[in-house]
């Protein structure tokens, strides 16, 4: 998976053991498998590396309780203007990824140059919104195809994933642990990711 080169997390420090923080970004009608495959295999790769050096939380607009597309429910925490930023995002899709109510989280991460990584109906929500994105944008495959038909995308690629600046898009769904390890790869020896 050559697609996206990931040099934007900041390196683990041994010395204070502070882990890598990562924001998983839902809201109503979020996408469960990609929550779910997000956060499994964060929490196998620290199995594997026997200590935790990933460290994740959910986040949304609408705090507190919040149900998934098919009944999942996730304990969020607010995302507050500027503060409580993470190293890295995941805005995975579902209705709250149409919704895009996470765009406002994204730009401030971008602005300090931390990974935004958007999932499927995230993607698809980016990539309508602004119109001309940077660089090459990818999404799932249900929707690239609208996007060919209907609007000017000439940067729209059929990949896993597409790395513009700080924003990764990707296919999510089934891809979605691939992008995980993808982001991962930079922290873990070849044997530890071959284990994951």
């Amino acid at each position: 998976m050559n697609m996206v080169q990931n040099n934007a997390l900041p390196a683990h420090s041994q010395t204070t053991g502070a882990p890598i923080q990562f924001e998983i970004s839902v809201g109503r009608g979020f996408c469960e498998h990609e929550t779910a495959a997000i956060a499994r295999t964060l929490q196998c790769a620290n199995d594997i590396l026997s200590e935790e050096r990933f460290a994740w939380r959910y986040v949304s607009e609408t705090p507190g309780l919040v149900n998934g597309a098919l009944g999942m429910i996730v304990r969020a925490q607010p995302a507050v203007a500027n503060h409580g930023l993470a190293h890295a995002m995941f805005v995975v899709g579902g209705r709250s990824g149409r919704d895009a109510l996470w765009l406002a989280r994204v730009r401030q991460m971008t602005r300090l140059s931390r990974t935004c990584i958007l999932l499927s109906d995230a993607a698809t929500s980016y990539i309508k919104r602004t119109k001309s994105p940077p660089g090459s944008v990818t999404t799932h495959w249900r929707d690239a195809v609208s996007l060919q038909e209907t609007s000017d995308h000439p940067n729209l690629t059929n990949r896993l994933a597409e790395r513009s600046g700080s924003i990764i898009t990707c296919a999510g769904s089934g891809a979605t642990a691939e992008i995980v390890i993808l982001v991962l790869a930079a922290h873990m020896t070849p044997v530890d990711l071959a284990e994951l």
